[in-house]
């Protein structure tokens, strides 16, 4: 199991939507792996200008 934890930020002038992400994760072993798919925890956030959203997470 592990946790991890990822501050969101839209710097821009217009209001954003987080709508799919890809990701390289790299464990203790240097084995690397890709995760993508829609949203983040299933949540495709809104986020206004200059707003962050932090968002945390654990996989088993």
């Amino acid at each position: 199991m592990f946790v991890y934890r990822i501050t969101i930020a839209n710097e821009g002038r217009r209001t954003v939507q987080l709508m799919r992400r890809h990701w390289h994760i790299w464990d203790s072993l240097a084995t690397t792996r890709q995760v993508e798919g829609p949203g983040v925890v299933g949540e495709t956030s809104v986020l206004a200008r200059a707003n962050g959203s932090p968002t945390a997470a654990s996989v088993i």
